[in-house]
């Protein structure tokens, strides 16, 4: 699956809303996604921003692995 938000409406929260809904009541407890591996990219500002944090490159040299878990209840 693949997400974004149009420029126009960055730093809205529509992103993070975006990843709150897809991710909401989720069985799952670990979570991994690829993004871009610039740090400055609004996209994984956003991941690390609600926890995610980069745990090995991704399938290219622009790419990361980033992981999350989240608390079980």
């Amino acid at each position: 699956m693949s997400i974004g938000v149009a420029e126009s409406v960055r730093g809205a929260s529509v992103g993070r809303r975006l990843l709150t809904a897809l991710t909401d009541g989720l069985e799952l407890v670990r979570w991994v996604l690829m993004t871009s591996s610039d740090p400055e990219d609004p996209a994984r500002r956003l991941y690390r921003s609600t926890g995610w944090a980069v745990i090995g490159p991704g399938f290219s040299a622009d790419r990361v692995i980033m992981g999350r878990s989240w608390p079980t209840t």
